[in-house]
């Protein structure tokens, strides 16, 4: 018997390995403040379940209430099992299964619309995205919701592809997708439109194909099996946001409040501060153009400009199954990018809240890259294989070089890291105050300023002390008060202070020449060994 075919054959290698390198690399990664509350909000929900739905506290902390806590609960029990572990190195490496599982998820879209190199191709073209890669680890809202999608559209595709008869499994299966995708984030809704459309063109299609009455009665038979998607649609989002279930005007509140998010800050965006709540129409489109790698990029617009050609040449192929799919993969990116244009919703921290758009970015540059390796001509078949390489190394070189903080990465539209320093955020969620604590206490070490038993430094941090107190050794009293602190420990971000002296900037994190976070000396004399501050009090042991 023959094995899989060769394409099949490195997807399940790449998948295989990308596992491996989830689990040697998940301790490397520093906590994103967010991860926190959202770690909080996992134990309640848990607490909700275990209590027999009494515990009801999960659903009045902070404004988490909104958020579908699937990810986080999961985390909360795999805390239980692993209690030794380092902090929060279990809910990373749950993180990196989850976005292992979009990559499988990409790859068997691009699988199934175009064959198994396309299928590859997508999967590869995903997997050496930054912004990916990086968030998989740090980031227990958005990529969560983006598996979810991606398996949603996997499953609407062979929906289409066995239309108008998927059988009960495949649409359960949707179901579930579905579920997963509305209990992470209401938000979702945003790709009812896309569904509903691609759907909607299959019919046609097969309409067409079969008209008169034994057409119509096929749509209904087809209709009537996609209700069945219904129940598990329902049951895993009520499991995984269960406030919606306490009261379902809560599914309107929920709605309500993603439509407009009350978040106002500033944020930099193009070497200037811009509010949140007033973003440029053009904000997310540049934010793609400037961090998606440059092979994602060039193979996504050759996918555009090849597929609008193809529907105003032959505007029928929309009705046909593959048009069909094409069509699913268009709309995944076209839709939520024109309502970002054209609403301009609060955004913030680049395109995170948007990294659902990359599984259909990758399916459709896949899709230009097996057409172009498959051409007839030799020459554009070797263009297309020299794209792929010098495309994967660069980015690959990429996500080593910044490991691990891959999700700042910017491509050369901008310069990289170097040119796109004060332009836009860099390290948004604090994740390298990690590495940051670790060279700081070395260099208390290499200064002898290390203080006696019961007393500590006090340390002021301008971003979020959570990302750093998680770190911080029992000599290291976060403080809130800068005035007081004889140490800042603070973010490369436009709100937190430089170090006006070099020689006042006792520890750095930085890659590729660029700074992400420093730790400054703001004492006023000369460091002596005693001139620690007083002992921790009982609150701080």
């Amino acid at each position: 018997m023959g094995g899989p075919p060769l394409p099949d054959a490195l997807a399940w290698g790449t998948l295989a390995s990308l596992l491996l390198v989830v689990f040697l690399c998940a301790g490397d990664y520093g906590l994103s403040y967010d991860e926190p509350v959202q770690s909080a909000y996992g134990r309640l929900l848990l607490r909700y379940y275990e209590s027999g739905f009494h515990d009801k506290s999960a659903f009045g902390y902070l404004n988490l209430a909104f958020y579908g806590g699937g990810f986080d609960m999961v985390a909360a029990l795999l805390d239980r099992l692993f209690p030794t572990a380092p902090p929060y190195s279990v809910r990373h490496a749950l993180g990196g299964v989850v976005g292992v599982v979009g990559l499988a998820a990409t790859w068997r879209l691009g699988r199934r619309i175009g064959g198994p190199w396309a299928g590859l191709f997508a999967l590869i073209l995903l997997a050496v995205t930054p912004s990916w890669f990086g968030h998989m680890f740090i980031n227990p809202k958005d990529i969560p919701l983006a598996t979810a999608a991606a398996l949603v559209l996997w499953a609407l595709a062979a929906v289409q592809d066995r239309w108008p008869r998927p059988s009960a499994a495949l649409v359960l299966g949707l179901g579930m997708a579905l579920g997963l995708m509305l209990g992470t984030r209401i938000g979702a809704l945003i790709l009812g439109p896309v569904l509903a459309g691609a759907w909607l063109l299959r019919v046609a299609g097969h309409l067409r194909s079969r008209p008169g009455r034994l057409g119509w009665a096929d749509t209904a038979q087809g209709t009537g099996r996609l209700l069945l998607a219904l129940p598990p649609l329902v049951l895993v989002t009520v499991i995984l946001w269960p406030w919606v279930a306490q009261d379902w005007g809560n599914l309107i509140e929920g709605l309500t409040v993603f439509s407009r998010f009350p978040f106002d800050a500033l944020i930099t965006f193009n070497g200037a501060l811009v509010e949140t709540t007033d973003l440029p129409r053009l904000y997310l489109p540049t934010m793609l153009a400037v961090r998606l790698p440059e092979i994602l990029l060039l193979t996504a617009v050759a996918a555009g400009l090849w597929g609008a050609w193809t529907v105003v040449t032959r505007p029928r192929i929309l009705l046909a199954t593959r048009g069909a799919q094409g069509a699913l993969v268009a709309l995944a990116v076209l839709e939520p990018l024109a309502f970002a244009v054209l609403d301009r919703p609060v955004m913030y921290n680049g395109m995170r809240h948007f990294l659902f758009l990359l599984p259909p970015l990758a399916v459709a540059g896949g899709l230009a890259l097996e057409r172009a390796v498959r051409d007839p001509g030799p020459w554009r078949r070797g263009l297309g294989i020299a794209t792929l390489a010098v495309g994967v190394a660069l980015s690959v070189n990429r996500l080593v070089v910044l490991h691990p903080y891959q999700y700042v990465s910017y491509n050369l539209l901008t310069g990289g890291l170097p040119g796109a320093y004060e332009r836009y955020e860099m390290d948004y969620w604090d994740t390298s105050f990690k590495e940051l604590t670790a060279r700081f206490v070395e260099a208390l070490k290499a200064r002898d300023l290390m203080p006696p038993p019961g007393r500590a430094w006090k340390v002021w941090v301008c971003g979020d002390s959570t990302a750093a107190d998680a770190y911080f050794p029992s000599f290291l009293l976060s403080v809130d008060n800068e005035e007081e602190a004889e140490f800042a420990l603070g973010t490369a971000q436009f709100y937190c202070p430089a170090p006006a002296d070099p020689t006042r900037e006792w520890a750095r994190v930085e890659r590729q020449g660029v700074p992400l976070s420093w730790v400054i000396d703001q004492r006023a004399f000369p460091p002596l060994a005693d001139t620690v501050s007083r002992p921790l009090s009982p609150e701080h042991p």
